[in-house]
């Protein structure tokens, strides 16, 4: 998904699609999943080219599919990421300020432009749990992954749950307190 990233070199992309669909031709598999969060940002215009020339021949259906979290759960569930890995410190309030600016969460523009690209085979679902197979997105991934046909899960699936409030302050207050610590970022 990075080497679909607006102004990655182009060169990159068509060298990790190629890769791709070797490791895709060496597998005995009647389902393939290619599943990144970063295609989020990707163009999906270079990619589409991409899949056209180099999987779309060795391939028999493509097709994607992007759940989508209501606009709230959203922007809270980012400023949570953020906050765990140490990339924002601040209030909710001020990272709503921050990306407001940006669009990141104005969705419909993106959508488009991934199903003017991509046509009938680009599914979006809303991330609403009583709107999933099961109530669960992995059951329900797993159902359009595999077209409908019949699966069965062998391990059962983890709930992901978020920190508390209380403990994203604390995890906030520990980062900050590291970056005093430190004249440059750790690994």
């Amino acid at each position: 998904a990075n080497a679909f990233l607006p102004g990655a070199p182009p060169k990159k992309a068509e060298a990790q699609m190629r890769a791709l669909a070797e490791q895709i031709d060496g597998l005995d598999a009647g389902v393939v999943v290619v599943s990144s969060e970063n295609f989020e940002s990707s163009d999906p215009v270079t990619l589409a080219a991409a899949v056209d020339r180099v999987l779309a021949p060795r391939a028999g259906r493509i097709r994607l599919i992007a759940y989508v979290r209501p606009h709230i759960e959203r922007v809270v569930s980012s400023w949570a990421e953020r906050i765990k890995l140490g990339l924002f410190h601040r209030p909710l309030d001020a990272y709503i300020e921050r990306t407001g600016q940006n669009g990141r969460f104005l969705y419909h523009d993106r959508l488009q432009r991934w199903r003017t690209a991509f046509g009938t085979a680009f599914t979006v679902r809303p991330m609403i749990r009583a709107e999933l197979l099961d109530n669960d997105v992995v059951n329900d991934f797993l159902a359009f992954a595999f077209d409908g046909r019949d699966f069965r899960l062998t391990a059962p699936v983890l709930a992901n749950e978020s920190l508390s409030l209380r403990h994203l302050a604390l995890l906030a207050a520990v980062h900050r307190a590291f970056a005093r610590e430190q004249a440059a970022p750790s690994p």
